[in-house]
């Protein structure tokens, strides 16, 4: 999906499945890391710390809610408890194309927008020459909520 992207790095105590240090916005996160070895970007994610550190989605944050204007509409498909099953993304560029084939669809939340993302471009599926679609459990997962002293 093109446009800003609203995905987080976190760096993850693993024993304690919780986040070291604040998250970073990936947008933040890519220009810090520009000509870094493997281990200084680890310890800019994590302060130096010991721990895992991947990229993820925040319901936490503020803005999660937000919707995003400039980005591809989507549809949300919940199974019966509301958890997501998958997100169907369209690809039109135009308002015409979107009314024809992407009826239903919606601007998403930047938190939806996060989800709706594969981070592999091989779990995107196909489903018609304007629409493909994303299995929830190939999309980045939620970021931890940070450790409790």
């Amino acid at each position: 999906m093109g446009g800003v992207n609203y995905s987080k790095i976190i760096c993850v105590d693993p024993a304690k499945q919780c986040a070291i240090q604040p998250s970073i916005p990936y947008a933040v996160y890519s220009k810090n890391i520009k000509d870094k070895s493997p281990e200084q970007v680890r310890d800019y994610v994590c302060g130096g710390k010991p721990g895992n550190s991947y990229q993820c989605c925040d319901p936490y944050d503020p803005a999660a809610n937000e919707i995003v204007k400039d980005g591809r509409l989507i549809k949300v498909i919940r199974d019966k408890d509301g958890f997501y099953q998958e997100f169907h993304v369209c690809t039109c560029d135009n308002q015409k194309c979107e009314e024809e084939h992407c009826k239903g669809f919606k601007r998403p939340t930047q938190y939806e927008y996060c989800r709706a993302r594969a981070p592999n471009k091989d779990h995107e599926i196909q489903v018609s020459p304007n629409v493909y679609k994303v299995v929830a459990a190939n999309t980045y997962t939620n970021c931890y909520q940070q450790c409790k002293p």
